[in-house]
């Protein structure tokens, strides 16, 4: 079953559909940036307005490799303006997929609180 694209928007990379959009975090005052494949393989979320730049990758693959499908954090090494617009968060997709050099990181609730 693929992904909801209602009230939703779509960008295709490399032949393949992404949806994202803003949305505030359900157990938090945070603005999410969420990604979704639409076959559900790459699940990201970036907290916005950070002073340490995060993504969280809750899908199946990351950079090409297998995760374990629970929540990784890895260090992003992209700054995101206070406005997301298409062409950030094709940046993101494509470092997502294909980059190499993700640094993990432990969640602390003080550099990575979401």
């Amino acid at each position: 079953m693929g992904v909801s694209t209602k009230g939703r928007r779509k960008i295709t990379l490399d032949g393949k559909l992404y949806v994202w959009y803003v949305a505030k975090d359900d157990d938090s005052w945070y603005d999410i940036l969420n990604i979704i494949s639409e076959n559900k393989e790459y699940v990201l979320a970036v907290p916005l307005n950070m002073k340490n730049w995060y993504i969280i990758s809750k899908g199946r693959t990351f950079q090409g490799r297998k995760t374990s499908g629970c929540w990784e954090r890895y260090l992003l090494p992209i700054e995101i303006p206070e406005a997301v617009v298409p062409g950030i968060v094709a940046h993101i997709i494509r470092w997502s997929v294909n980059g190499n050099d993700a640094e993990k990181v432990d969640w602390n609730q003080v550099d990575f609180p979401v």
